[in-house]
């Protein structure tokens, strides 16, 4: 390659690097201005250890990790909300590898009493293929909820404790892009990628799941404090 090639690259480089971190750095200080406005503490990375938590989502990837991290109290509970993100590496005919980056915005909130394993999100092409070969979901008697949400979890009764009618409701109305997942103690919500100032939407689906899980889980599982 020509010495004015080699520089011309070289530029390159440095340029798309000035650039990721000056977008990560404006996003630091977004994250920082809305977790203040919300009363909560931002910290940069996991402080909390929150990639050790039971989630299915915290086992994807080749590798993972947290960028950005608020924690606090959201009216009369604790939360904490945090990007995370990971990625699939491959490697080509020639040996070169590259990643496959996927990209989160969570929240999360401790329920107070070990629970089953849950999750709920949105019927997708690969979930549909999935099911189409004998791997179905936990399926209710709504044949529109059916169609529009997976549920997957180790206790079918614990599923059907949580999806009532008024779940169902208030799923089917709800932001389409979330993700909710019980495991044990912890209730995460996830969605792709949000802008800071959007934040305060991730909570109240958070908080609005939890308010609408109804009392016959507390009555059969027990119930904190």
């Amino acid at each position: 390659m020509e010495p004015i090639g080699i520089v011309i690259v070289a530029l390159a480089v440095a340029g798309l690097a000035f650039g990721s971190w000056w977008l990560n750095q404006a996003r630091r200080r977004e994250w920082h201005m809305r977790a203040m406005k919300l009363g909560l503490t931002y910290s940069r990375g996991d402080p909390f250890g929150l990639l050790g938590l039971p989630f299915g989502l915290f086992s994807k990837g080749d590798d993972r990790g947290i960028d950005h991290t608020a924690s606090g109290h959201f009216g009369d509970r604790e939360v904490k909300l945090f990007d995370y993100w990971y990625y699939d590496e491959s490697t080509d005919s020639k040996g070169n590898r590259s990643r496959t980056y996927s990209r989160f915005t969570c929240a999360v909130a401790e329920v107070g009493v070990p629970l089953p394993h849950l999750s709920i999100g949105r019927e997708g092409v690969l979930s549909r293929l999935a099911a189409a070969v004998g791997f179905r979901d936990i399926e209710f008697e709504s044949e529109e909820f059916n169609r529009r949400f997976k549920v997957k979890g180790d206790d079918r009764r614990f599923a059907t404790y949580v999806v009532d009618a008024r779940m169902m409701e208030w799923l089917l109305h709800a932001d389409p892009a979330n993700t909710f997942e019980i495991a044990e103690r912890w209730l995460l919500v996830h969605i792709h990628r949000l802008r800071p100032r959007e934040l305060p939407l991730l909570l109240l689906a958070l908080t609005g799941f939890e308010d609408k899980i109804p009392d016959v889980v507390w009555d059969v599982y027990g119930k904190a404090g």
